[in-house]
């Protein structure tokens, strides 16, 4: 989890305590709104640090072919260009 996940996390927590303390209208669309926000940056969150797996493996496995003493035909060839990932 990053530090920006973190943080929006944490304050989404502290307004869910201020509403539950003044049980304002004002106070829930603020925790709404945060919470959201918080919502919204860990999927953010969690899909590019899974992009960031599969750009790995991909090129790990494109590195791993190149060195491999089969003919080319049995070769694993990528779909695409590795560079463009780098």
């Amino acid at each position: 989890m990053t530090r920006y996940v973190l943080r929006n996390v944490k304050r989404k927590h502290k307004l869910w305590k201020k509403w539950k303390e003044c049980d304002d209208d004002t106070a829930h669309v603020k925790y709404k709104r945060q919470a959201n926000k918080a919502s919204k940056a860990a999927k953010l969150s969690k899909r590019e640090f899974e992009r960031k797996i599969a750009r790995t493996i991909k090129l790990e496995m494109w590195a791993n072919a190149q060195h491999d003493s089969r003919p080319a035909e049995y070769r694993w060839r990528p779909l695409f260009n590795a560079a463009k990932f780098g």
